[in-house]
């Protein structure tokens, strides 16, 4: 409001005051045409439509009329005709002004509580699109932006919502797991509050009507992770064991309906860990399965997430979000990072094998297709739970991404492929121990085609750039992880091809 308005006609300074000069609302366009134009209200009414339905005849029709009315009234046309570019233009944006001023009521509530109550606002928000899996990923990524964690569901704590913990944790909602149905939630909930948490995977057998939480619920519980806080086996062990536990809590029910107690039931409330069958011998699942099987069961990674340890790839190498379509524009030529969670071949009009693939970042999916000759070059690094780096063309499809496949690299190759220089900033009071082990560390490096450059820095005021051209390195994983445990992650920086 400090920079004096310009208005294309005086007669518009009484209409568009109250937004600075700027046409906001459909009220407007009808305030225009009937003061300008010299349009009868229903009239304008009708113009205002057609602007909403980006009708092109009837525009170019409203646009005649409009100039003609407005020279009637005084206007010259070169005015009239920048009055009618600049409605056009608002047909972009606008609404009525009973809908802006909800919009804008609504908007700063949510505002406020996103600011002041964050966490209480997420879980809210999460709850709200349980059944959309795309949503809540975009919801897990906010909150991680804002220091927010989402912790696994947890038969002893999940309500059926997501839920607060404190300020900066919320536990994840059972509801959202599938194959757990409402009903389920309520039976462990249930028994939950009359006889307190539940021990391991047999006293939940035990208490639970299993009619209600069946074996596929019990299943789906454990591969989500729901388990883990009992510590009672690791999910492997707890997914072999299932039928037993269940079993176990038939038995345990019809012998408790049947009054055969126990010795050492008749002195305590509940049995003894000792009277617990052992779980079976296996292997633990390692990460990759485990995300897996979370995934399967929730729609995506809770626990992790299997790009985490090529967190530096994704924040170097990524030029779009996978789960934000509104981040590129349709024929951009994009570099993303991702995991390959889905995947199908088909044959193209001339019977060649083409792929069409989902990859997957923190923020969401997109759908990419490899056509037969990308395939042909690529189809070594492209499969299920593949970690890649793939540079296509993006497009828009609706709220999602399509990429046209161009080129594939495994996430673990990136880093010597793609990172052109290494920018490492030292502080001129470091320690001389601190120098040498730099020095040190770029001697032993293995030789590649990076480039080393130095920035000095006294108190935070850049001194002196070195750029070592001579001692080309590769810039491998080890080495970078060596160079931020010696001066910080804040002070090395990975400049891409």
């Amino acid at each position: 409001g400090r920079k004096p308005i310009e208005y294309l006609h005086p007669k518009l300074e009484p209409i568009l005051k109250e937004t600075f000069g700027i046409v906001v609302y459909q009220e407007h366009v009808m305030q225009i045409a009937n003061q300008i134009a010299g349009f009868p209200l229903a009239k304008a009414d009708l113009m205002r439509r057609a602007m909403g339905k980006k009708d092109k005849e009837l525009m170019a029709k409203q646009r005649n009329e409009f100039i003609d009315g407005a020279v009637k009234n005084g206007v010259d046309k070169k005015t009239a005709e920048e009055i009618f570019d600049m409605l056009e233009k608002f047909a972009s944006y606008g609404f009525n002004k009973s809908h802006a001023v909800a919009y804008a009521y609504l908007a700063y509530q949510t505002a406020y509580l996103k600011a002041h109550f964050p966490a209480e606002f997420m879980a809210a928000t999460m709850s709200s699109e349980l059944n959309n899996t795309d949503k809540i990923v975009q919801f897990i990524e906010d909150c991680r932006r804002m220091g927010i964690k989402v912790l696994p569901p947890d038969v002893n704590e999940s309500n059926l919502d997501f839920t607060v913990i404190n300020q900066k944790t919320i536990r994840f909602g059972l509801g959202a797991i599938k194959n757990v149905g409402e009903n389920a939630v309520n039976e462990i909930i249930r028994v939950r509050n009359e006889g307190g948490k539940f021990k391991n995977l047999f006293d939940f057998c035990a208490r639970v009507d299993l009619r209600v939480v069946n074996k596929r619920a019990i299943e789906s519980l454990i591969q989500a992770g729901a388990f883990d806080s009992l510590n009672c086996g690791h999910r492997a062990q707890l997914l072999q064991a299932v039928e037993m536990a269940m079993n176990y809590g038939e038995k345990t029910k019809k012998d408790k309906k049947n009054g055969q107690v126990g010795l050492f039931d008749l002195f305590s409330n509940s049995s003894t860990e000792e009277n617990y069958p052992p779980l079976p011998n296996v292997e633990p699942w390692s990460e990759m399965e485990k995300l897996s099987y979370e995934r399967n069961v929730l729609g995506f990674y809770v626990s992790g997430h299997p790009l985490m340890r090529y967190f530096d790839e994704v924040q170097t190498f990524s030029t779009a979000k996978l789960g934000d379509p509104d981040s590129v524009h349709d024929g951009e030529i994009v570099r993303v990072c991702g995991v390959i969670t889905d995947m199908e071949t088909k044959l193209d009009k001339n019977k060649n094998q083409m792929l069409i693939f989902e990859l997957e970042d923190f923020t969401g999916k997109a759908e990419c297709v490899a056509f037969s000759d990308v395939y042909k070059n690529y189809s070594r690094h492209l499969y299920v739970e593949a970690l890649v780096l793939v540079t296509g063309e993006a497009k828009k499809q609706g709220n999602s991404l399509r990429i046209t496949v161009k080129e594939v690299c495994p996430l673990e190759e990136a880093k010597e492929r793609f990172i052109h220089k290494v920018i490492i900033t030292v502080d001129k009071n470091e320690t001389p121990e601190k120098v040498e082990k730099l020095s040190e560390l770029l001697r032993k490096c293995e030789e590649g085609n990076c480039i080393i450059e130095i920035d000095v820095v006294n108190s935070g005021t850049f001194v002196q750039k070195f750029e070592i051209p001579y001692n080309l390195v590769k810039p491998s994983t080890d080495l970078i992880n060596s160079l931020k445990e010696l001066f910080g992650e804040r002070n090395i920086k990975l400049i891409p091809k």
